[in-house]
């Protein structure tokens, strides 16, 4: 193929992923605002909030999320926090918020190995991660008035998608023995490199397993703006959910490198 054929069928494929890019965004706008129209007749899903942090940082990361998530109209009964890092675990409520003190350190999974172990009383789960910022209210109509269909699961978007979105809990139930076997109680920094690898490689594993019942809620074709910012004055990639209210501030290692367990 000549060099001006290849020059044209990358124009083409470029157009292309353009094109889908635009049709995902207009197909979620739909979805939300189909969900603002079902806030007038419906109840809120019978759903809550998880979001794993860590004692170091969680002093941070979590009040101004919660402030954030309060300040669009989620609930701080619907919010479960989950602070790794003890020695002892205990709940609590902080300003009407559920609060945990987790006696194991897990990473991000440590919000869905609390929320099977403390027996919450849900239909849906939605998992987020305290390096997220709600920026509009799109969250709220997607937390709670988004048609959710019982045994589903969905991703924000394709592979990987970090593990955020909604659960149904009996997936997350029927999940329980491969969740609890990341249940990591060692704090050894090595062991702790370990456990961390082992949450990336397991990352989207749910969506994965529940594959024939799983949903896209951006469509498998969109995905987020990218841009290296600073964030606590840490190198961070913000990944750019705006479409459905919030952004999220990931870490720009790769599998191969030594995760900084810190922000």
């Amino acid at each position: 193929m000549s060099i001006f054929g290849i020059i044209t069928n990358l124009k083409i494929l470029l157009a292309s992923k353009i094109y889908l890019q635009y049709l995902a965004t207009i197909i979620v706008s739909l979805r939300i605002f189909y969900s603002r129209i079902r806030s007038l007749f419906y109840k809120p899903n019978n759903i809550v909030l998880v979001i794993a942090t860590h004692i170091k940082y969680s002093a941070r990361t979590i009040p101004p999320l919660i402030h954030s998530l309060n300040s669009i109209g989620i609930k701080s009964s619907d919010i479960h926090i989950f602070e790794s890092g003890h020695i002892k675990k205990h709940k609590t409520q902080i300003d009407g918020y559920n609060y945990y003190y987790e006696d194991h350190n897990s990473f991000e999974i440590s919000a869905l190995i609390g929320l099977l172990e403390d027996r919450i009383n849900t239909r849906y789960v939605f998992l987020l991660h305290d390096t997220v910022s709600i920026v509009n209210n799109r969250f709220f109509y997607l937390f709670y008035y988004y048609p959710y269909e019982y045994g589903k699961t969905y991703s924000i978007k394709d592979f990987p998608s970090m593990n955020i979105g909604c659960y149904s809990l009996n997936v997350l139930k029927n999940c329980s023995s491969i969740i609890m076997q990341l249940k990591n109680t060692d704090y050894n920094y090595n062991k702790l490199q370990d456990v961390k690898k082992q949450a990336v490689m397991f990352e989207d594993q749910i969506f994965k397993y529940n594959i024939q019942n799983h949903v896209f809620l951006a469509t498998k074709y969109w995905s987020p703006k990218y841009k290296n910012v600073l964030y606590f004055d840490k190198p961070r990639i913000n990944e750019d959910y705006e479409i459905f209210g919030f952004t999220k501030y990931k870490g720009n290692h790769n599998i191969n490198d030594n995760f900084k367990i810190t922000i």
